[in-house]
């Protein structure tokens, strides 16, 4: 599947995942600095249209509302990699820490 938008919490993703995933004109963020210098992230969205960029919102209420707004419109959707039953929560934080998951992890109570 290509997506509009990639929010990357673990700010792990590599950029050939990235660029596979992302729709155009699709937009990738993480709270996390990026390394990559800013004129190459201008050169992406020239050649791809698909923009890259660190964005911490976590001083922002209104954007946490904004993210609360779109999901409750279902214009959100959360990408759930794994579920783990409550007896197997240690599992869980192990694959989350170690595992390089894709999705949120869930743990079923």
């Amino acid at each position: 599947d290509e997506y509009d938008v990639i929010l990357d919490a673990w700010g792990q993703m590599k950029f050939r995942d990235i660029f596979r995933l992302l729709k155009k004109n699709g937009t990738y963020a993480s709270p996390l600095i990026l390394m990559a210098p800013a004129f190459l992230t201008k050169i992406v969205w020239l050649f791809s249209r698909k923009k890259i960029t660190s964005s911490n919102m976590r001083k922002r209420a209104e954007d946490y509302e904004e993210i609360e707004r779109l999901f409750n419109e279902k214009k959100l959707k959360p990408f759930i990699g794994n579920t783990f039953p409550l007896e197997k929560a240690t599992e869980a934080f192990e694959f989350a820490e170690k595992g390089r998951p894709r999705g949120k992890v869930i743990i079923n109570i």
